[in-house]
Order: structure tokens, then sequence, then C-alpha cells
């Protein structure tokens, strides 16, 4: 099964040797090198205009457009993860509006997965750090992502390409920083 980790990957890729690609050619050719369905795919897009778009928004698009299971939520999950009193958080590399911004690890949820397991795999993937699930702490406004409460039980900060840092912060110092979701997650616990 395709899922959006694979779809952000191979655009990042499109994007990095053709800035200019049009959102039709850069979603038919993420289609194609995934074996995705063309003509399924376009039922999910409706009809997209080859206009140029920014940067920052094609990977989002891609992301949405290509979904497996566009009206399933929640969509995504999210690690909030303690160890010792304190946040792990990372620096986003994200092409979107978490660019530069500290957050916590986390994506989509994959058709076998609750949001609990997703939210485990997504901080193990993305921090290398292995979590076990606490309890949800909250949803987003639409019901698309959910916020999971994790313990950190193991692994070792090895993070890849979606942050630029990974570190542990006090809820105190956490607050303070350049956050896209952090600083409000944290005050619900």
């Amino acid at each position: 099964m395709t899922n959006h980790n694979d779809i952000i990957k191979r655009a990042r890729k499109l994007l990095a040797t053709n800035p200019d690609i049009s959102p039709k050619d850069i979603i038919r050719a993420v289609a194609k090198h995934l074996n995705i369905d063309w003509d399924k795919a376009a039922e999910r897009i409706g009809k997209i205009k080859p206009k140029k778009v920014k940067l920052e928004n094609k990977c989002d698009m891609i992301a949405e457009l290509i979904s497996e299971d566009p009206d399933i939520n929640p969509k995504a999950a999210v690690a909030v993860c303690l160890h010792n009193g304190k946040f792990l958080l990372g620096k986003s590399t994200a092409c979107d509006a978490r660019n530069g911004k500290w957050t916590f690890p986390g994506g989509f949820i994959n058709n076998d997965e609750t949001p609990e397991e997703a939210a485990c795999r997504e901080a193990n993937e993305e921090t290398g750090v292995k979590c076990q699930p606490i309890r949800r702490l909250a949803e987003d406004e639409h019901g698309d992502v959910v916020f999971v409460l994790c313990r950190i039980i193991g692994g070792r900060i090895d993070y890849n390409d979606e942050f630029s840092k990974v570190a542990l912060f006090t809820p105190e110092k956490a607050r303070k920083l350049n956050t896209y979701d952090a600083a409000g997650i944290i005050g619900k616990i």
C-alpha cells in the first residue's frame, strides 16, 4: 500500500530537480512512480488547472490529493513524547507552514493502524526513539489529527530528513520556542 510518506519523498525529489513543475505534472509523475492508477488518482483530484503554485504548497497538495482514503478521519497522528519530564521536539524541514518551526513527530495513519500505533511508528521513523502510548490528548478542529501522549521507552535520537534537529525540552523552554503545534498541546498536559 502506498502511504503519504512515499508520496512526499517522491514529490520532494521531483521538486528538487524541477521547482517549476505544474501540479498536474507532479501528481501524474508521482502516481506513475508509485504505480497508482492515474485515472483513480484523477477521480480524487478532480479538475486540476496546470498553473504554478507556491513551492511550500506543493507537497501538502500532493499528499492530500493522492491519499488512499481522503474521507477517513483521523488522517494523522502526532506523538507528544515525554522523557523524564521533557518533551521531544524536532525542527521541521516540511515544505509547508511547519518549516523551520519546532514540532512533535507525526504523520499519516496507515489503514491498518490505530492513531496510537501510528504516533509511535512516526516517532520511531522520524526521531529514532521507541515510545509507548499513554492516552489521547486532543484532536485538531476538524478531527483530522490526533495528538497522542507517549512515553519514550527506548531507542536513541537518530532523526531522518523530516527534521534538521531533534532535542528534549522542559515544558517552560518548549513554550518559548517558535513552534507549530507544541505550545498549545503542552498546555493541555
